[in-house]
């Protein structure tokens, strides 16, 4: 899933996937400011979670906004259910 965020003439990336191969969620974000991938994994959908929670008031602090709805990827998600 591609989420897109902007604010005044920044544009950054969040990208969320499931590897299957190694059982992990990935969020990977690509930002003028940082062209390079930054790319974190975690074992848990509850490490996940609260990543993601944290990732969005950083977020909403620092007047990014939501640009658009995600847009849903057709690979990245998981072939069976993945450990809690």
């Amino acid at each position: 899933m591609l989420w897109f965020y902007s604010r005044d003439h920044e544009m950054l990336t969040l990208e969320l996937r499931y590897d299957n191969d190694t059982e992990e969620y990935v969020a990977t974000t690509i930002g003028a400011q940082t062209p390079i991938p930054q790319t974190t994994r975690f074992r848990t959908v509850s490490q996940f979670r609260a990543w993601l929670e944290a990732f969005d008031r950083k977020m909403v602090g620092t007047s990014w906004k939501v640009k658009g709805p995600p847009h849903i990827l057709a690979d990245g998600w998981p072939d069976k259910r993945p450990p809690r």
